[in-house]
């Protein structure tokens, strides 16, 4: 705690003397941001106890992030490359469903050897191996928040590289859509084809693509959809078209309608710590062992599981894990984040290159991907960095030339 304390010490001092130094607007982001880890921090130092200081120590992290990449003052060939590093990453880690496929007992070993976290019971959670025996392919949750990254590359690419541009976009998004029709995570799909859809249309708008080229765009999209859920009905033993068109009681309803209880659990638990919840990183350590059945396509059998469950809407976590004014802090960081991208992009975009709008974009699809899918979903706590920083760099990346903002 006294390493946590110091380090607090220099991170709330760097932003406290940017808020009364700085006259720029990122001011109050940097406020909001520093507030928001003191209540994180006050909130388990109140806690009744630290289970896990995991996320507290990728929240220093995410914090460090944000103040550091301020310090940049990228060229243009640097974001360039900043997208292009972005958006290769996000195709790696979206390819790794299709080697999921083809090589399950490598991924499986792997998953049960190397990657296999602990419940609050001690028992071994084995995370792909789990998903992958209930016919699911493990989402990848960083690729729902960098996936406009690869866009943005792939338009960027476009003006300077044609003809490499093509195969680069259409394998890429291929084994993009893979990856998302073929997890069978019904919101994370809806999630990424909402996402997709506002990227396209802007840049439809902005007159950036053309009808053609998005009529284009729909060939891959058909293929790779087609092409996920043959393979999904082959391997896994259902598909998407499955889950949506609700095949499988156990399955597609009941265990979607069990969310009405989890979202209960967390809101109950809230009330214990109204204002500065039970401590980031204790909700699994606090929550009620949750009752249910989990439903296995590949052995076709349901267990019975009695354990304590996530619950499945990141703000309802932060508000039990937080409280009150964690919640109210984190809202506050995304909405001045998303304001400052709309000011920017839509308000003074003629005082932008095509690579600074397009970076503007694809953080503002991203953030708007990330406030939905965390309705239904809770991301890993590793995306919060990748949150912050995308915060950093937008309040500094773009100074308007003598513009009041």
């Amino acid at each position: 705690m006294v390493l946590i304390g110091g380090l607090f010490v220099g991170v709330f001092a760097r932003g406290w003397k940017q808020y009364l130094l700085n006259h720029e607007e990122r001011k109050l982001n940097d406020v909001v941001v520093v507030a928001y880890l003191l209540i994180n921090l006050i909130s388990l130092l109140v806690s009744d106890a630290i289970f896990d200081t995991f996320n507290i120590r990728l929240l220093f992290a995410a914090v460090l992030l944000y103040f550091t990449v301020q310090k940049f003052k990228p060229t243009q060939d640097q974001k360039k490359f900043l997208l292009h590093a972005i958006g290769v990453f996000t195709i790696f880690l979206a390819s790794l469903s299709l080697f999921h496929l083809l090589l399950p007992g490598l991924f499986n070993y792997i998953s049960v050897n190397y990657f296999s976290a602990r419940n609050p019971d001690g028992s071994l959670n084995y995370g792909l191996l789990r998903d992958y025996m209930r016919g699911r392919l493990f989402p990848w949750g960083a690729v729902i928040m960098s996936f406009p990254a690869f866009y943005a590359s792939s338009i960027l690419l476009r003006k300077t590289r044609r003809r490499l541009s093509v195969p680069y976009f259409v394998v890429g998004f291929i084994i993009l859509v893979f990856s998302m029709v073929s997890s069978n995570f019904r919101w994370t799909v809806l999630c990424f084809v909402t996402g997709s859809f506002i990227f396209f249309r802007i840049e439809f708008m902005n007159r950036i693509l053309s009808l053609r080229t998005i009529m284009t765009v729909m060939m891959p999209f058909i293929v790779s959809i087609l092409l996920s859920l043959g393979i999904g009905r082959v391997y896994l033993g259902y598909n998407l078209l499955d889950r949506i068109l609700l095949k499988n009681p156990n399955r597609d309803v009941t265990e979607a309608l069990g969310r009405v209880h989890l979202f209960n659990q967390a809101i109950n638990l809230s009330l214990v710590s109204p204002l500065t919840g039970v401590g980031i990183g204790n909700y699994l350590y606090f929550v009620e062992p949750y009752y249910y059945l989990r439903y296995f396509t590949k052995l076709d059998q349901v267990e019975v599981v009695t354990s304590p469950s996530a619950s499945h809407n990141e703000l309802i976590t932060i508000l039990a894990e937080s409280g009150i004014f964690g919640l109210i802090l984190f809202i506050l960081f995304i909405y001045l984040t998303i304001k400052k991208i709309i000011i920017l992009f839509f308000l003074e975009h003629h005082l932008f290159t095509d690579t600074d709008r397009v970076l503007l974009l694809s953080i503002l699809v991203s953030y708007i991907t990330f406030f939905f899918y965390s309705l239904f979903e809770n991301i890993s706590f590793h995306n919060y960095v990748y949150l912050f920083a995308l915060s950093g760099i937008v309040f500094s990346w773009f100074p308007v030339r003598k513009a009041k903002l």
